[in-house]
């Protein structure tokens, strides 16, 4: 599953399992790109930028998912 390249829809689709998985995922490339300017390699801005909004949108609808199956 790419995740730069899912719609706002697709992650709106997504079951909570789901949406944990790919929050994981996210959060380890986010660490590894941490890492990688530690040991210098190559700078992603544009990829990690991207990251950390797929990021902020899966922690957004599956919080919208979790108000509204409380009540």
């Amino acid at each position: 599953m790419e995740l730069l390249k899912l719609s706002k829809e697709e992650i709106k689709d997504l079951d909570l399992t789901k949406s944990r998985e790919m929050e994981t995922e996210i959060r380890r490339q986010l660490v590894g790109m941490r890492m990688a300017v530690y040991t210098e390699e190559k700078r992603e801005v544009a990829v990690k930028r991207a990251l950390r909004r797929q990021l902020a949108r899966v922690l957004t609808f599956r919080r919208a998912k979790e108000i509204i199956g409380a009540r």
